[in-house]
């Protein structure tokens, strides 16, 4: 079994930061957020072995694990640091705009989502997420300019997020809106 044998890697090496990660990583994807935020916790203090972007992605569970807690102040603060630690990635700029639009912070998902924009090149030495370059910074962008009264702008970003998901019903309803339709 995976878990036993991530669990006894960590047991052996308790000062090295990849198999803490994989551990905690392995928790979260089983549903035991409990240990998966221990274990993040515990991989972000580890220096021998670490990595950027393994740091990055423990700060992104760590802020999933908080978003399904429906702690919007505790997904933030993760989803910012761990855009600290990978600033040239759109992931952790599309989680922090996401958490930002949960949390009804229409001047932060702006924020965040042209941030996530303003990268045009995929990193090719974190692990990525396709979210991050498909629809959904364009769609936060267009949502969090409409109700900032850039229409313009929300317009050009609603076009630009059903360009990329054609079939998406809402984004289509949300830009026919946006035009007057």
């Amino acid at each position: 079994d995976r878990l036993a044998l991530l669990e006894l890697a960590v047991l052996e090496n308790p000062h090295e930061a990849r198999p803490s990660h994989y551990l905690g990583r392995e928790y979260f994807y089983r549903g035991d957020y409990s240990k998966a935020e221990a274990e993040l916790k515990r991989h972000l203090t580890l220096e021998q072995g670490a990595w950027h972007g393994d740091r990055a992605a423990s700060m992104r569970f760590l802020g999933w694990i908080e978003n399904r807690r429906k702690n919007p102040t505790g997904a933030i603060a993760w989803f910012l640091r761990e855009a600290a630690e990978s600033p040239g990635d759109r992931g952790p700029w599309v989680d922090l705009a996401q958490a930002y639009h949960d949390a009804g912070n229409v001047a932060g998902c702006y924020f965040a989502a042209r941030q996530a924009l303003s990268i045009a090149q995929r990193p090719r030495d974190v692990i990525t997420y396709g979210y991050a370059w498909g629809e959904r910074p364009y769609d936060l962008a267009a949502l969090a300019a409409w109700r900032l009264g850039l229409k313009d702008e929300a317009r050009a970003f609603g076009e630009a997020a059903l360009k990329l998901a054609s079939d998406d019903a809402r984004l289509k309803n949300n830009l026919d809106l946006m035009r007057g339709r």
